[in-house]
């Protein structure tokens, strides 16, 4: 079978998990199948060529000229798209991370009549046409500014190169990677579900945290694991640090691992001066996965204090594999990796206080939280790659069959053959 995976990065331009379980399946889905790779031209002066993968998309940049660049885009990513149904002829398309990717693509994806499923393992596919910078003035009444935007963006759409049509009601297959985020998703009324699914995903390097020795060093350290930006909710990291200090007694370092956003630098390093705690703050930045793993054998405690509602959170996974006690916002995902307090202490979303709260029983109790750590290690081996893969081709098998039964009635039955 010929299979078309779309996403908008694809390994090794990656910023997390997502694209790596995008190659994870593609790379087992290529030992039966052919496989091709269409993802976004960011990055790709920096990746080496790669059979069937072709990085020629446009990426929106979520920025404010994003609604200017938004035909030119759109009609490219069309193109594109085209182009690449047309060489491939795929049998089957999978839709991994769209964010980002002009939808007029997916549309056009979806409007193929080649049989389509979606691996949603963020908020993007919550009615993904609004969010659109062209697609979002197609239908639907505007006002102001908006609405002269809205008759220019639907003049445009007559061109031969556009004509986005958002009308026609397309079947499609869902695989979420939690329960959060198939509550949290509202679907595109353009699309038809014939079959959804949650299947949890993996690390990759579950072996390498596994066999991690613990050698905690001598002052406590707290691990904060992950893009340093406003969502994954470093504030409250700092801000936990600095109660931890003034209000338990305790005083502790917080290593950030991650790619910092620029954006939020400025005022991290306020905060930290506020608080008191800038020569308590080591900013590592993205680490190799032997990098991370150390700083991990390391750490008393893995702080995870998402303010938005994480899809999943595969960070909190990594920490319990490498026996790391885990303190988590009760957010999205992460409950359904780990139990309160089977596992982990969780706060609630943005309680700093709670989370120092957390953080110190997870200091100064040091058997209940051997224990916790115990559960936890072998609570995480359950999402192990190869559950993940066969979940995943299992569900591309149901998919394609939900769809091509779809397709058989459609087409209505079938004209008597011979006499």
């Amino acid at each position: 079978m010929r299979v078309l995976i779309v996403s908008n990065l694809y390994p090794p331009i990656s910023v997390g998990g997502y694209e790596a379980c995008c190659e994870m399946v593609a790379t087992r889905l290529a030992e039966e199948h052919e496989v091709h790779v269409l993802t976004s031209r960011r990055g790709r002066d920096r990746a080496p060529a790669q059979a069937r993968v072709r990085r020629a998309l446009p990426l929106f940049s979520e920025v404010r000229g994003d609604a200017l660049r938004g035909p030119l885009y759109t009609a490219a990513a069309m193109r594109v798209v085209r182009q690449t149904l047309a060489h491939t002829t795929p049998e089957l398309i999978l839709v991994f991370n769209a964010a980002g990717i002009p939808k007029g693509a997916v549309r056009a994806l979806e409007a193929s009549g080649t049989p389509l499923a979606y691996f949603v393992h963020d908020h993007w596919f919550d009615e993904p046409y609004r969010g659109d910078p062209f697609t979002r003035y197609l239908r639907g009444r505007h006002t102001g500014a908006h609405a002269a935007v809205a008759l220019v963006a639907r003049a445009l759409n007559r061109l031969p190169a556009l004509r986005v049509d958002l009308r026609r009601r397309v079947a499609a297959a869902v695989c979420f990677n939690s329960q959060a985020i198939r509550r949290l998703t509202t679907v595109a009324d353009s699309t038809e579900v014939r079959l959804d699914r949650v299947v949890y995903p993996a690390t990759r390097h579950e072996e390498l945290f596994a066999a991690l020795t613990r050698r905690p060093s001598e002052r406590p350290r707290i691990l904060f694991v992950g893009r340093i930006e406003q969502v994954k909710g470093p504030q409250i990291a700092y801000r936990a640090l600095g109660a931890l200090r003034d209000d338990h007694g305790l005083d502790a370092e917080l290593v950030l691992c991650g790619a910092p956003d620029e954006r939020l630098a400025p005022e991290l390093r306020r905060l930290a001066a506020e608080l008191g705690i800038a020569d308590r703050i080591t900013v590592r930045g993205a680490l190799s996965p032997r990098a991370l793993a150390s700083e991990l054998a390391s750490a008393h405690a893995l702080i995870v204090p998402s303010v938005w509602q994480e899809p999943f959170g595969l960070v909190a996974l990594e920490g319990a594999l490498a026996r790391v006690p885990v303190v988590a916002a009760r957010s999205g995902g992460l409950t359904e990796i780990l139990d309160d307090p089977q596992h982990a202490l969780l706060f609630e979303i943005g309680d700093w206080q709670g989370a120092a709260r957390a953080l110190a029983r997870t200091l100064s109790e040091p058997a209940p939280t051997a224990e916790r750590v115990s559960r936890a290690a072998q609570r995480a081996r359950e999402f192990s790659v190869e559950r993940f893969l066969s979940g995943s081709e299992a569900f591309v098998r149901d998919a394609l069959a939900a769809l091509a039964a779809d397709q058989k009635r459609d087409r209505g039955p079938t004209e008597p053959v011979g006499p």
